[in-house]
């Protein structure tokens, strides 16, 4: 909403400085959840996973019992939204101060401070593998919007966007498990250097995920139509014709889970910018090429996500073959070199 000049004239400029300088604290929480998964601690994972969502629940509850605050100068929807925001950031940022300080776990090298040149090199060179890898993931997660550029009028914009976001119902449902799941166990292996287990680990992820992702899917595509019918939305039912592109798109996405996971780790930031940045480029022209076909613009999502999925079981493929350790030292080596 900060694009909209409205929005900003009522909550002022001051709030959205706020909102920036908030934003920055968010890297903490994010990488205690990494560090949680490196130690093996769940309970703390768990909380620190979902300390955002209970502050939701609980502000939802207010609402339910006491209604919406009075319209006021300082009680604009829009203002008790970015209060909510706030309030769940600080409160995950919180919790990571509190998981950082409970559990003892080392943060910072005992070789030195921020000022040495090894570790000003060090930040120098993550930096820009890990900048390179979210531009190409960003990019690649925004191969939907560039699809639904193609379709001309509202209602079909309405349909894809309706059968994109059910779709997107079976990423969020599944993908959690995975992580919960599978994400420490690879976090133990990759440190452990156990090249046979992990991919073994890989596999039977892959595999869960499609059969969970299948089963999913068939739920979706035989449950749309009387569930449309039930709530009286049967305009929607023509965006039927998206579906299994979408929820082929959303599977294939999931299964790349299996290796990106154990890259992370790995800290192979550069290869996961490559893994992601090709599939994007080659939707991205393949999209060019459909000249206005929708449904065919449409096929470059599923093709994406399987060209990632290929391209990343090589690069393990080639990682397990040689004989250099799967640990690469970086920023965060001093917190999972020894896991607690």
């Amino acid at each position: 909403f900060a694009t909209h000049a409205d929005a900003v004239s009522n909550l002022g400029t001051a709030v959205f400085l706020g909102i920036t300088l908030v934003s920055l604290v968010e890297a903490v929480s994010g990488a205690a959840i990494h560090v949680c998964n490196a130690h093996r601690h769940y309970v703390w994972n768990f909380f620190l996973v979902n300390s955002r969502v209970v502050v939701l629940l609980a502000f939802l509850a207010f609402l339910y019992f006491h209604g919406l605050p009075a319209p006021s100068m300082r009680r604009d929807p829009a203002f008790i939204g970015v209060t909510v925001w706030l309030a769940t950031a600080l409160v995950a940022f919180a919790a990571a101060c509190a998981y950082f300080w409970r559990t003892n776990v080392k943060v910072f090298s005992a070789e030195g401070s921020f000022t040495e040149p090894s570790f000003l090199r060090n930040v120098k060179s993550n930096v820009l593998r890990l900048s390179a890898f979210q531009l190409s993931y960003l990019v690649f997660g925004s191969l939907p919007s560039l699809v639904l550029a193609y379709f001309g009028g509202a209602r079909e914009v309405g349909l894809f966007s309706f059968a994109l976001t059910l779709s997107g119902f079976l990423y969020a449902g599944l993908a959690p498990v995975n992580e919960q799941i599978f994400s420490p166990t690879f976090s133990r292996l990759v440190t452990e250097n156990n090249r046979p287990q992990l991919v073994r680990r890989i596999i039977q992820m892959q595999a869960f995920t499609l059969a969970l992702g299948a089963a999913g899917s068939a739920v979706l595509l035989l449950g749309m139509n009387p569930l449309l019918h039930l709530i009286g939305k049967a305009t929607f039912l023509e965006s039927h014709r998206f579906l299994p592109l979408l929820l082929t798109y959303q599977v294939l996405l999931m299964c790349g889970s299996g290796f990106m996971y154990p890259l992370f780790c790995m800290n192979r930031f550069k290869a996961l910018a490559v893994i992601y940045g090709l599939p994007a480029a080659a939707a991205f022209f393949w999209v060019l090429a459909t000249r206005g076909d929708a449904l065919t613009a449409l096929k470059a999502l599923p093709i994406s996500s399987a060209a990632l999925n290929l391209l990343g079981m090589a690069y393990i493929w080639k990682l397990v073959a040689s004989d250099a350790p799967l640990l690469r030292r970086s920023l965060v080596g001093e917190i999972v070199e020894k896991p607690a």
